[in-house]
């Protein structure tokens, strides 16, 4: 893992030339690569390094700021969603259909992956609070998954579907199944990663 500098990122200006297009790039690339839907409408997001990479650099340009030059507290905090390989990091997230209180997220009562072995593979993940950065892609509820090498091996096998349960507010629900593009672009978050996040 190497962890994003403030040379990573670009000045609020520089940015500002180039977001409208890398915005719609990252949204694009983030709903079908990195988005794991519920019937409910909640929605899995998983973030990496080029998603970590969006958020801090939409943060700084809200902020008005200049990385090389500016405090950056959320770089802290960013660098600790950074995943090892073999870890996957999400945080979960409602849209604008689901009703939810309007104070703090509800923290569910059970969030768990379902590998579609025989037996099946259920694995609950690590539940992380906290993270308030300055953007609207953080809702504060993250988690972390930690696969051993057999489980691994079962998620990669593309033949077994792999769903995700959720059970918040009372209310139980099975994802959708994650498509080919979402396990090609996790698994791909296992391959050695370069530094260089101007790329993201």
């Amino acid at each position: 893992m190497v962890e994003f500098r403030p040379e990573d990122f670009f000045s609020w200006p520089d940015y500002e030339t180039v977001r409208t297009v890398t915005r719609q790039r990252m949204l694009d690339y983030i709903k079908q690569q990195r988005t794991l839907l519920f019937p409910s409408g909640m929605q899995l997001i998983f973030d990496n390094r080029h998603t970590l990479w969006f958020r801090m650099q939409e943060t700084i340009w809200a902020g008005k700021l200049f990385p090389k030059k500016d405090i950056l507290p959320e770089l802290v905090i960013i660098n600790r969603m950074l995943c090892d390989s073999g870890e996957w990091e999400a945080h979960l997230a409602p849209v604008e259909q689901v009703s939810l209180p309007p104070k703090a997220d509800p923290w569910p009562e059970e969030l768990s992956m379902r590998i579609g072995t025989r037996p099946e593979l259920v694995l609950a993940p690590d539940m992380i609070k906290g993270n308030h950065l300055s953007s609207a892609w953080d809702r504060g509820l993250r988690f972390r998954w930690s696969l051993d090498p057999e489980t691994r091996a079962a998620f990669s096998h593309i033949q077994n579907p792999v769903h995700c349960s959720l059970a918040l507010l009372g209310q139980k629900e099975i994802s959708e199944a994650m498509t080919l593009k979402l396990r090609r672009s996790l698994l791909g978050d296992w391959e050695p990663l370069l530094s260089g996040g101007k790329k993201g």
